[in-house]
This record gives structure tokens, C-alpha cells and sequence, in this order.
């Protein structure tokens, strides 16, 4: 060891200290735990959760480390002191062997949240792995900082570099394994009732590929806005949705859906109908789902009833109603216009067309005459069966009454009179 170098001493020193020792036989003893809890209860097959080898460890106070010098670099104009004050951060928690209390940490995760929207994007890369290691090292307990830090990191699902993006979905991940999927799926939630499609997208694929965790989580809040998304004008997120429905269907119920559908515009509805059909068909919603998957299964077995025709209404207001509309129709049509009548040239076309004698009114006397000339039946020439024509012509316009008085044989000129 005398040919090697004191810094490099020190430096394989540090490491060393790093490393955990057990006694003897204890680590596998830790290793066994879950084995032989579930030779135990006689069901190998049983997967039993491992203790963490490290629960028994202590965890430092690094409260006293963050210095007010330290914080106010988080403010500083240079970014690169912004982003140095990050690093110094994480170097702290590496120094703790990445276990801390969650005790002091509030003026950091304040820090952590306006760094969110720091215009240097390398600060805020920092910034969100920062995160990512800090819910490693304080572990569930970070889950008091949900709010105040995770929602506002979430944002930058919608960053335009794509480094930034998959530094937030690490730390998504992190955050997911230090508390659990279902605290990540409910925050998560918030980003699909934004407007921002890249937002949706990402949120509605982090929630989807964790779907074994979404029957603990608060699925009941995520029904309206998954609706919402299928109206999307994203083919991503409408996708993305139908994915996301597919599997969380089964959990509520069709009929959580439907009932949630009464906010929509009745256009809007009769578009999503289809598609919740769709979804509910190759989701296989009501089998063995819970109260909500109960009913949907029991609505997909009952069969389809013929439709009847609707048995006539016995109520007396009913009856009026009908009555009404009747008398409406009447009405109508008694207000119809009434034909005018034809003139000279139009009358003498229609006999012409349907080959028939036709009495044509004539006022002018020198166009009478022009007429007598060349009607078919002069007028200065009446003959019996002219008469006779006439007779049939005005009982069928007028009536027998009319007729009998016009032609009375006794040539009464009173009841012609009565007649005009």
C-alpha cells in the first residue's frame, strides 16, 4: 500500500465507508425473511413485500447544512450559481448516504418550486433530478411536499426538450417508489384536466402503464376529465384516453361514465356514446369489477326487448291534447288559399288540353262576337243539348237546389232572382 497515494488512500477509504456491514448470517437472514414467511403459511407461491435492509439505519438532520448562504444561491442572477447551489445540495445527501430526517426542508422545497420555472432550462433539469434524489433519501415522508413541489415539476411533462421531459418521468418514477403508485396516479390526475395535449398525453400514459395501481387510487375523479379528453383535438390524447378508459371501465362501472356525460353538450354526447360503447366492449366492463362492473355486466346480459308500440294514452288531458291538434289540422286546412279563378286565355287552354265544353265569361261585346265565331257552340245558336250541358254543370258546382230554381219550368223569374 505504500506505492499508493494518500488522496487516492483517502478516496477508497470514502467508498469503503459507504458499504454496510452485517454480521454473520444476518443479510441472508434478511434475504430469507419473505421465504420463510410464506413457507410458513404453507402457500409457497405467496409473495410476501421484503423488509427494507436499511429501515434500521438512522437518518441525518441535514438541517443545520442548509445554510441562509446556501438558499440564497437558489436566487442568485448567475444561473450557474443557481445550478451549483443544486449540486452542493445533492453532494449533501450523497455525504448522508442519501438518508435524511424530512425535518428543516422547507426553505429547500420552496427553492425546488420557483426553480421549477427558472428560465435556464439546465437549472431546472437540475432542479427536477434534485427531486428525484431527495424522495430517495427522506423516502414516504416527502409525500408532504406533494403540492408544493411535485404538482409544479409535473408542468414540465410539456417542456419542448426532451431531456427535461425524461428527467421529469424518473423522478415521477422515484417519487412512485418512495410512497407508492396510487399518491403519483392522483397528482397525475390534475394534468388531464388541463388543456396542454402534451400534458394529457404524458399523464394519461404514466397512469396506463401503471394500471395494477389504479383501483387504490382515486378513480372516480378521473371519469370527467377522461371524457373531456376524447373530445381532444390530439389524436394522441383521444388514443391515450381510450386506453386509459379500458382499464379503468371495469373498476367504476359503464354506468359511471354515462352518468357523468349529463355536463356535455347533447352533441357532444351522441359522439362519445360510440366510443364509451366501443370501450366498455373491449374492456369487458362488469366482470367481476366491483359494484360498478356488477352493473354493467348485468346490463350486458339482460336481452334486448323488442321495441312496442306505444299503448294509447287513457288520460282525459291526453284525449284534449289530440282533440286539440285535430281541430289544428282543420283549421289549416280551411285556411288554404282558394284557387283563383281562371282567366279567358287560361280556360280556354285547360278545355283545349282536356278536350271538354268549358262556359268561357266573355265581357266584350266585339270580342263576343270574335268568339261566337269561332266557338264550337255559337252562342246566338243554343240548342237543347247546351241546356242540358249547363243543367249538369250547376247542380254539380251548386247543388240541386240551385238547379231546380234556375231551370224551374214555370220560367220564374223570382227564383232566378233568389238565384244571382
Amino acid at each position: 500500500m505504500g506505492d499508493i497515494k494518500e488522496s487516492t488512500l483517502k478516496m477508497i477509504d470514502a467508498e469503503l465507508n459507504k458499504i454496510t456491514v452485517y454480521k454473520k448470517g444476518e443479510h441472508q437472514k434478511k434475504r430469507n425473511f419473505g421465504a420463510e414467511e410464506a413457507a410458513a403459511d404453507g402457500k409457497p407461491g405467496k409473495k410476501v413485500k421484503e423488509e427494507d435492509p436499511f429501515a434500521d439505519l438512522p437518518r441525518e438532520d441535514i438541517s443545520k447544512k442548509l445554510t441562509s448562504k446556501l438558499m440564497e444561491q437558489f436566487k442568485h442572477k448567475d444561473w450557474k450559481i443557481r445550478k451549483k447551489a443544486g449540486d452542493d445540495v445533492e453532494a449533501i445527501l450523497r455525504e448522508a448516504k442519501m438518508r435524511i430526517e424530512p425535518n428543516g426542508l422547507v426553505g429547500l422545497m420552496d427553492a425546488m418550486k420557483n426553480g421549477m420555472k427558472d428560465p435556464n432550462k439546465a437549472v431546472v433539469k437540475v432542479y427536477i433530478i434534485l427531486l428525484g434524489i431527495l424522495a430517495e433519501a427522506i423516502g414516504a415522508p416527502i409525500k408532504q411536499f406533494g403540492k408544493k413541489c411535485f404538482v409544479p415539476m409535473l408542468a414540465n411533462l410539456s417542456d419542448k426538450q426532451s431531456l427535461v421531459r425524461d428527467a421529469v418521468i424518473n423522478t415521477v418514477n422515484k417519487w412512485s417508489e418512495a410512497i407508492n403508485p396510487e399518491f403519483v396516479i392522483n397528482y397525475l390526475s390534475v394534468t388531464i384536466q388541463t388543456e396542454n395535449p402534451e400534458l394529457r398525453t404524458e399523464g394519461l400514459k404514466w397512469i396506463t402503464e401503471n394500471k395494477d395501481s389504479i383501483k387504490d387510487a382515486d378513480t372516480k375523479e378521473m371519469i370527467k376529465p377522461l371524457i373531456a379528453c376524447l373530445t381532444d383535438k390530439s389524436k394522441a390524447v383521444r388514443e391515450a384516453s381510450e386506453n386509459l378508459i379500458i382499464t379503468v371501465m371495469p373498476i367504476v362501472g359503464y354506468q359511471a361514465f354515462m352518468a357523468n356525460m349529463k355536463d356535455f353538450l347533447p352533441a357532444v354526447q351522441q359522439t362519445l356514446k360510440p366510443i364509451l360503447e366501443k370501450c366498455k366492449n373491449n374492456s369487458g366492463a362488469g366482470q367481476n369489477a366491483g359494484e360498478g362492473g356488477q352493473a354493467a355486466a348485468q346490463e350486458k346480459a339482460k336481452p334486448v326487448e323488442e321495441e312496442k308500440e306505444p299503448a294509447p294514452v287513457q288520460n282525459s288531458f291526453a284525449k284534449k291534447a289530440v282533440a286539440v291538434k285535430e281541430k289544428e289540422k282543420k283549421r289549416e286546412v280551411s285556411k288554404s288559399p282558394v284557387p283563383k279563378p281562371l282567366t279567358t286565355k287560361a280556360a280556354a287552354a285547360l278545355a283545349a288540353a282536356e278536350g271538354d265544353d268549358i262556359i268561357i265569361k266573355v265581357l266584350n261585346k266585339k270580342k263576343r262576337e270574335q268568339h261566337d265565331l269561332r266557338s264550337k257552340y255559337p252562342l246566338n245558336e243554343v240548342k237543347g243539348d247546351h241546356i242540358e250541358k249547363l243543367q249538369g254543370y250547376c247542380s254539380e258546382a251548386f247543388g240541386l237546389k240551385f238547379h231546380d230554381q234556375m231551370f224551374a219550368k214555370a220560367q220564374d223569374f223570382k227564383k232566378h232572382i233568389e238565384c244571382v
